[in-house]
C-alpha cells in the first residue's frame, strides 16, 4: 500500500513558512534596527529546513512498507526542492552544496522506489539461461510461464499505480519516463525469445507499443 499522504503537513507547513520568512527578510532586518541579522537569518532558515528533513527521517522510520517508505521519501525529498528552487532568496541561503545533498536523497529515493516496485515485474523478463535450454518443449514451457507471470504483475501494477497520487506532474512525467526505460525495453528484448519459438505468439498478450502506452496511464496528479 502506497503512503496516503505523500506530502506530509510538516512539509507543507514548513516549507511555506521559511518562504514567508524569505519574502519578509529586509523587513525583519529594519525591525532588528541593526542590519545585522543577515548571517544568522540565512544560519537559522538552514537549520529549519534540516530540522524538516531531520523529522522526515523519524517518519521513514516509523513506515515498514519499503515501497511506500521510498514513495513518501521521494515525494517529501521533491516537494522541499522544489519550494527552495522557486524562491531565489531561499536559494541562496540554501546555497549549491545543501541543494545537492537533498538532490542526491532524491534520486535515491525515486531510485529505490522504483526499483522495489517493478523488481517483481522485470524478474520474469530476464534471461537467466533461456537460451541453454536445448530442448525445445521446456524452453516453450519456462518463457511461457514467464510471459504468463509478466502479464499478471504488470496488469496488477497497471491497476493499482492508476490510482496513486504523485502530487507533482513533471515528477509524474519523470517516472512515466524511467518506467519505460526500465520496463520497455526489458519487454522488446525479452519478446525476441519468443519470435524464435512460433507456438509461444498466442501468449504474448501485448505488444510493446501497448506496454508503453498503458505506463502512460500510471499515476495520478491532483
Amino acid at each position: 500500500m502506497v503512503h496516503a499522504e505523500p506530502i506530509h503537513r510538516l512539509s507543507r507547513y514548513v516549507m511555506h513558512y521559511v518562504s514567508k520568512l524569505c519574502d519578509h527578510k529586509q523587513t525583519l532586518m529594519r525591525l532588528s534596527g541593526t542590519g545585522t541579522i543577515s548571517g544568522s537569518f540565512s544560519l537559522h532558515v538552514v537549520w529549519i529546513i534540516m530540522r524538516l528533513l531531520s523529522k522526515l527521517d523519524v517518519k521513514l522510520k516509523q513506515c515498514r512498507d519499503p515501497p511506500a517508505n521510498r514513495f513518501f521519501a521521494m515525494n517529501n525529498f521533491h516537494f522541499i526542492m522544489q519550494n527552495i528552487q522557486a524562491c531565489p532568496e531561499l536559494l541562496e541561503i540554501v546555497a549549491d552544496d545543501n541543494l545537492n545533498k537533498l538532490n542526491a536523497k532524491f534520486q535515491k529515493a525515486r531510485f529505490d522506489y522504483l526499483k522495489l516496485t517493478f523488481d517483481v515485474v522485470l524478474r520474469n523478463l530476464r534471461d537467466e539461461g533461456v537460451n541453454k535450454i536445448k530442448i525445445l518443449s521446456f524452453r516453450v514451457v519456462k518463457l511461457k510461464d514467464r510471459l504468463k507471470r509478466f502479464n499478471y504483475e504488470f496488469e496488477k501494477h497497471e491497476k493499482e499505480l492508476g490510482k496513486v497520487v504523485v502530487p507533482d506532474f513533471g515528477l509524474v512525467l519523470e517516472l512515466r519516463k524511467l518506467i519505460v526505460e526500465m520496463v520497455v525495453t526489458a519487454y522488446a528484448s525479452f519478446l525476441v525469445h519468443t519470435k524464435k519459438v512460433a507456438r509461444l505468439e498466442t501468449y504474448v498478450k501485448y505488444s510493446v507499443e501497448e506496454i508503453e502506452s498503458a505506463i502512460q496511464g500510471f499515476y495520478d496528479c491532483r
